[in-house]
């Protein structure tokens, strides 16, 4: 069972049914007695055993925990959360008698999408008077909400802000503006699921193209290089004072650039006239023909998901003779066999992972164009060689959640091409693949 606060308390001091309740022998000790915090939410104070008889008892990041009436000198609150099955402490201190609930949550809920995962946190807070003595409340068992507008505005300009949970690149910051009207000067920061940026100053705006990205300070337990692992996080815009947030933005999307995926051939069997006569009668037949076979390498840290189209891939197939071009540009069709690391197959793709710095297997055919069968005109002793130029395999990058990244163009490799006259009249054909199409082409 999830119990964060197992303290026993003294009955005849619980205040709210046991949320919220003081620690008695301090209260003896000290002699400072405080009436229980109010919820401000939306300008409304809510009184604590009011919030507690709701059904569904629950705070917003942008609700304010108010301590005034009891004057404190300073604020300690240790906030123990729950975020799917991990438990997440956080701890701050401040001085005045307010603390917005933002402020109380770890960074890495604080950067979470919170209305997708429920977050439910306790909050333990200690006020303190002038002379140090201190009265304890806790409040447990709050679930935490991402409903209500932030005061902190991202925009072009200020009738346009982002859209929740806007997909965002580093280029596409430039020009984005942070609105901190609330606090005209101060430090500002990117926070981020996994990784935050360093603090900048600021008079009145923010910049966000002003952030640097490339040196990122990743968070305990976070590998040192989380952002080629992750690149795509939820992030926050957030503006602070002395270390402490003063508000916070919209969640929004983060997509940062990744090193690229590369192909490689490992076998080209049919690169030359010699051994690429053997398949041409049954090329021209209808057999079609094997292109080779590739290696897919994910050359960054973090494992990568592409949906990998099946085939249909036009490629651009010239076939040329002697004296004249016989037959002008046709198009055969590349398909792909099933490559490793196949997490799902649908009709007309796979969803590969391919781990970090790894490989997966592919192979690639053509499919012979309708005009080759067995009463085509072009028979092997009118036709030189048939010059393919392949297609890019274009992949879809997707991120671990499932959401599109982009797309991945991949070169299946350079030209090939196939003989079609026996070997006995080879004598005018190059022996090796051409830098340029035969016949000028």
């Amino acid at each position: 069972m999830f119990n964060l606060f197992s303290r026993a308390f003294c009955p005849a001091l619980v205040l709210i049914s046991g949320l919220v309740s003081c620690a008695p022998d301090e209260k003896q000790k000290d002699k400072f007695v405080a009436p229980p915090p109010r919820i401000i939410r939306g300008g409304q104070a809510v009184e604590l055993q009011t919030w507690d008889r709701d059904a569904n008892k629950n705070l917003d990041i942008q609700d304010l925990v108010d301590a005034s009436a009891a004057h404190p000198a300073s604020i300690d609150v240790v906030s123990r959360c729950r975020h799917g099955q991990r438990d997440m402490d956080h701890k701050i201190q401040k001085s005045g008698a307010q603390i917005s609930v933002f402020q109380l949550l770890p960074a890495e809920i604080l950067a979470g999408d919170l209305r997708e995962k429920p977050v439910t946190c306790s909050f333990e807070m200690i006020l303190r008077n002038g002379q140090g003595s201190k009265h304890i409340f806790n409040i447990a068992f709050a679930q935490i909400k991402d409903e209500r507008d932030p005061t902190l505005i991202i925009g072009r300009v200020a009738q346009n802000p982002i859209r929740r949970r806007e997909r965002l690149t580093l280029p596409t910051l430039e020009g984005l503006r942070v609105r901190a009207d609330l606090l005209p000067q101060g430090q500002a920061h990117v926070l981020c699921q996994d990784f935050k940026t360093a603090e900048i100053q600021y008079q009145n705006t923010v910049q966000l193209g002003d952030l640097d990205f490339a040196r990122l300070i990743v968070h305990p337990g976070k590998p040192a290089n989380a952002g080629d692992v992750r690149p795509l996080q939820l992030c926050r815009a957030v503006v602070s004072e002395a270390g402490l947030p003063q508000a916070v933005s919209s969640i929004f999307e983060l997509q940062l650039p990744r090193r690229p995926v590369e192909i490689n051939a490992v076998s080209l069997p049919y690169r030359t006239p010699d051994s690429a006569t053997p398949i041409a009668r049954g090329f021209l037949g209808g057999q079609g023909a094997p292109v080779g076979d590739y290696r897919m390498t994910n050359v960054s840290a973090g494992t990568r998901w592409l949906k990998i189209p099946k085939g249909g891939l036009p490629a651009r197939m010239t076939i040329a003779g002697d004296r004249e071009v016989l037959g002008s540009i046709l198009r055969p069709y590349v398909f792909l066999s099933k490559p490793g690391g196949v997490l799902k197959e649908e009709q007309d793709h796979w969803l590969v992972a391919i781990p970090g710095n790894s490989s997966v297997p592919f192979s690639a055919g053509l499919q012979v164009p309708p005009i080759f069968s067995k009463h085509s005109p072009y028979e092997p002793s009118n036709t030189a060689a048939v010059i393919f130029d392949f297609p890019s395999l274009e992949v879809t990058e997707l991120s671990e959640y499932g959401s599109e990244l982009g797309r991945i163009p991949l070169a299946l490799g350079p030209r090939m091409f196939i003989v079609v006259r026996p070997t006995a009249y080879l004598g005018s054909l190059p022996q090796q693949i051409p830098d340029k199409p035969l016949m000028g082409l």
